[in-house]
């Protein structure tokens, strides 16, 4: 988890086009990098005319379910949790695994974590409701260290002997081999807080665990690390193209909920930004951190993992920009890998939280915010983190990332999660729309028909060229309404509050909008039935197991 970062604040992504927004002045549209998608050609429900919006800037085919939510195998008061996940509609999960805590002396192996993991996976496929794990190896074991850390307790150092760890990473996925597949080697070891050691060191380290992983299991997807202090590094490459605008607007959207950064001189050019890169802290451990991303991403280093991943806290708008430098610092190296983000959550500063109900709110909007965003670009798998915040950021601004509350009860983010998964599941493809200034648009298609999915921060009334038809609405908190128009168009009010859309013929009501969400202030809820199947025999596995969060990320 990006523990070193800081909160920031939105900024537009404009995605404009050619007249579709009556009485609105429009921007050329911005096309974005990455692999396109094929054309859609999935089947819509009839009857069905012409879209909402007849031109899209880009168009990404989606490949299984990207909802995933980090720390979803128990919650850390160690109640079972298995039941959320099923409830949510999340697929993926991610969990760490200490070296530590699987090898505590050298040949001595204790399995529960891991086996808990296999077993979990084992259940839900029996309950029908398959679950994918993500497991994060953190090279911490004291015995097999080649130096202590320094300040942080539970940072990841080099091994003494890389042997000893390509044993420890061998018998690790041998044991899970046919039911865990993702392996990921460290966490965001671009920032010391998490690793302690160089960049030269830590590819090392990937070479060994990727030629362990492939060794025991040759179906296996080795992960990248996690890129959290990806600001310098992209800033830089926008100033050497000669970006200079973009990249000053990049450094506000971050800077401008940064208390450090508000401290500090604001710049008005590329220039400034450069003489910032070049004193104090950036021009030692920032360049550090920068280079340390640089040889992560070269093709050299790129040829021991299959995917990439980045993580993703402030600001959301940013997201598309983000992946479009990954995207592009891939193709510049001559290679291409899967992108996931498997840490994103928002917003999560007291500043952005004035109260409770203005906080849980806006975490409400961001969680449909940052997924459909991220899938947009390409995104192929995003993590909420996190289900419920592990005990050592039970306080604080940490806490408020959990889709539950220190209780356990429910936050209306919770119910926006699972409104999402309700409306966007079995999606083959997205498109990025052409509405409008400052709006985003999305469609998504399905094979019962396409749902479409927008917003605007600044607020605005758009007319949508759709011809007759009804439209039934409902957004992110849950709320639900019907339009119905016998013309060419039809107006909406957008907010910064997400809303799904979805079209039907005059007359007719459909089935598949799911019936109202619970309220922002309503803490319990029934479990579905799929939940209480599941909950029967995947709570007692996990149970059983003693498998919980290990305290660190």
């Amino acid at each position: 988890m990006a523990t070193v970062a800081r909160a920031i604040s939105r900024t537009i992504v404009v995605i404009a086009a050619a007249s579709l927004l009556i009485g609105c002045r429009e921007l050329p549209s911005k096309a974005r990098g990455g692999a396109q998608g094929p054309a859609t050609g999935a089947p819509r429900e009839t009857p069905q005319a012409a879209p909402i919006a007849p031109k899209a800037t880009r168009e990404v085919a989606l490949q299984g379910s990207p909802f995933g939510v980090f720390y979803g195998l128990t919650t850390y008061r160690s109640r079972p949790s298995t039941q959320y996940m099923v409830e949510l509609g999340a697929d993926w999960t991610r969990q760490t695994l200490p070296w530590k805590g699987v090898e505590p002396q050298r040949n001595q192996f204790k399995w529960g974590t891991v086996d808990g993991a296999v077993s979990m996976v084992d259940a839900a496929a029996r309950a029908g409701r398959p679950i994918n794990v993500l497991s994060t190896f953190r090279t911490i074991s004291p015995w097999a260290a080649a130096r202590a850390p320094v300040k942080v307790r539970e940072a990841s150092v080099p091994p003494s002997d890389l042997q000893d760890y390509y044993r420890f990473v061998h018998a690790t996925v041998k044991r899970a081999r046919g039911r865990v597949r993702y392996w990921q080697v460290d966490n965001e070891v671009d920032s010391p807080f998490f690793w302690q050691g160089s960049a030269e060191e830590y590819v090392q380290l990937l070479r060994t665990a990727h030629r362990a992983i492939k060794d025991a299991d040759p179906q296996a997807v080795v992960v990248a690390p996690g890129i959290q202090l990806w600001r310098r590094p992209m800033i830089e490459d926008e100033i050497a193209a000669g970006r200079d605008q973009r990249a000053l607007d990049v450094y506000r959207a971050w800077a401008e909920n940064n208390d450090e950064a508000k401290r500090a001189p604001t710049p008005s050019s590329a220039a400034d930004l450069q003489r910032m890169f070049s004193q104090g802290k950036a021009a030692t451990m920032g360049k550090h951190q920068s280079d340390f991303i640089r040889r992560l991403l070269d093709k050299d280093t790129a040829q021991y993992y299959d995917v990439l991943d980045i993580h993703i806290y402030h600001p959301c708008e940013l997201i598309p920009d983000i992946v479009e430098w990954a995207q592009a610092t891939m193709a510049r190296e001559g290679y291409s890998k899967p992108i996931w983000l498997t840490e994103t959550s928002g917003p999560n500063y007291p500043e952005l939280w004035p109260n409770e109900k203005v906080g849980e709110r806006r975490q409400a909007e961001e969680v449909v915010k940052r997924y459909v965003l991220a899938l947009g670009c390409g995104v192929e798998r995003v993590f909420w983190y996190v289900l419920v915040a592990p005990k050592h950021q039970d306080t604080g601004e940490w806490s408020r990332t959990g889709l539950l509350r220190r209780d356990l009860s429910k936050r209306p983010a919770y119910h926006s999660y699972r409104l999402m998964t309700q409306m966007l599941k079995g999606a083959r493809s997205v498109r990025t729309l052409n509405i409008g200034s400052a709006v985003q648009a999305f469609e998504f298609t399905r094979p019962q028909g396409s749902i479409y999915v927008l917003w605007c921060d600044q607020g605005k009334t758009v007319r949508l060229p759709i011809g007759p038809c009804r439209l039934e609405i409902v957004d992110a908190l849950g709320n639900q309404s019907t339009k119905e128009t016998q013309g060419k168009e039809i107006e909406v009010q957008l907010s910064s509050t997400p809303i799904f859309v979805k079209r039907t013929a005059l007359g007719r009501r459909s089935a598949s909008l799911p019936g109202p969400t619970a309220s922002a202030d309503r803490h319990a809820e029934g479990l579905t039935a799929d939940a209480r199947l599941a909950q029967s025999e995947l709570g007692a596995t996990i149970t059983s197991s003693g498998l919980a969060p290990s305290g660190d990320i």
